[in-house]
């Protein structure tokens, strides 16, 4: 490695671990080790920022580790997911970021925590592990699903192709709604509505704002916002004002709202910059520098959420 590119990201890990910098400022450093450097040095910025304070903060480097898809980072997202003193937020995202790396050989630790007393925990383990069993039942698939629609993520769990999928939004909605399903099946039908992109199947997505799983509604917003559709901001709204709603799925209603950037979006997130929860009221911070990104770029342009939060 090159001594300039060595420094730059020494400089970025000292961005990281300054708790007193913006979380903005910060997330956005992670984004930039995750599309700039993406080898074992910046791996090795990344990982002390796991134990951060900051929930925000080590649930975006898991979420950022697990996008970068290299086994170097197992060691340390299988420690954030088996310490039981870091926030179920932050292990849930250790979870999914070892589901989206997707080696055989984190099964056991998934399967093991699949009955962990918080729900947020334990149903991301039973997706991943049901991920990563997908994964090897189709290796083709496994292969291209970061490229399968423009969103270019690594999704918890794989939307139908469009060649084989023969369902409607009403057809995917029902399995969406449904609750008798797996999650990983549900967690199928939304990602398949998502890559839709219509209308319809956005009003079909914030259906599941009522799911009892804040896990699911969590994923809900976080879709939501991929897609940037404004008829989802009413439904947004609704649950960054609502107090008595998981901080979890409130940070992705928030951070959905500044990747959509309407006009009536602002002055909510700069009120719930106070926040009594710190992960919501960072979440605004970096929703509004999103939002301010947006502004001055074209949205048609360039519509890739490459560079969302999580």
């Amino acid at each position: 490695m090159a001594e300039d590119e060595s420094k730059l990201i020494s400089e970025l890990a000292a961005c990281i671990a300054d708790e007193s910098a913006p979380a903005a400022k910060r997330i956005q450093t992670c984004f930039i080790l995750k599309t700039k450097f993406s080898g074992s040095k910046a791996i090795e910025a990344l990982t002390p920022g796991l134990k951060s304070p900051s929930v925000l903060l080590a649930h975006e480097i898991a979420y950022v580790l697990g996008q970068m898809r290299n086994g170097e980072a197992v060691p340390a997202l299988t420690a954030a997911l088996e310490n039981k003193e870091y926030d179920p937020i932050v292990r849930h995202e250790a979870a999914e970021a070892l589901a989206a790396i997707g080696l055989e050989e984190s099964t056991p630790i998934l399967i093991k925590y699949c009955d962990d007393p918080h729900p947020e925990v334990s149903e991301t383990c039973q997706i991943a592990v049901d991920r990563i069993n997908w994964r090897k039942e189709h290796p083709e698939a496994a292969e291209s699903e970061k490229d399968a629609s423009h969103f270019h993520s690594v999704d918890p769990a794989p939307g139908h192709a469009k060649e084989t999928l023969g369902k409607t939004v009403e057809d995917l909605q029902k399995i969406l709604l449904d609750s008798n399903l797996s999650l990983f099946k549900r967690y199928q039908a939304m990602f398949t509505l998502r890559n839709i992109a219509d209308e319809a199947s956005v009003n079909a997505l914030c259906l599941g704002f009522k799911d009892k799983s804040a896990l699911f509604r969590h994923e809900v917003a976080y879709v939501l916002g991929q897609l940037q559709h404004s008829a989802s901001v009413p439904a947004l709204i609704e649950v960054l004002k609502n107090s008595k709603e998981h901080p979890m799925v409130r940070h992705e209603a928030a951070e959905a709202l500044g990747e959509i950037s309407h006009d009536a979006c602002t002055p909510l997130l700069e009120q719930f910059q106070k926040d009594d929860n710190r992960i919501v009221a960072e979440s605004c911070d970096v929703a509004l520098s999103i939002a301010d990104y947006w502004s001055n770029f074209d949205k048609a342009d360039d519509c890739s959420t490459e560079t969302q939060v999580c």
